[in-house]
């Protein structure tokens, strides 16, 4: 069913900055699309919207949000949205599946107690 839209973790690295443990983890959201004419899959037309229009209401979505629960924000840092890359492919006659990859950088900072 589309469009699709799909989470996935890619890599988490941990730095230790004045007594504090800076975890950063970067997740792709993938999200997929199709229509019959490659511009509309772009842009959308009056009843679909396109790739394009997907993505941005995703970032709205996701960027500068610390990922609150119960009052307390799991995130140190906003997200940030570090890059977007575009696909397309030929998915049968007349038929184009686009796909977008935005890579988040969301970034926890622990604090130390050392004995």
């Amino acid at each position: 069913m589309v469009p699709y839209i799909g989470v996935a973790p890619v890599r988490s690295s941990e730095a230790y900055v004045a007594q504090r443990k800076e975890i950063t983890h970067l997740v792709d959201i993938y999200a997929v699309t199709y229509l019959q004419v490659q511009e509309n899959a772009i842009i959308g037309d009056s009843v679909k919207k396109g790739i394009l229009e997907i993505v941005e209401d995703i970032q709205t979505a996701v960027r500068g949000h610390r990922l609150p629960e119960a009052g307390v924000n799991y995130l140190s840092k906003p997200i940030d949205i570090s890059s977007t890359e575009y696909s397309i492919a030929g998915y049968g006659d007349q038929v184009y599946l686009m796909v977008a990859s935005m890579t988040l950088q969301c970034v926890k900072l622990i604090t130390l107690t050392l004995p």
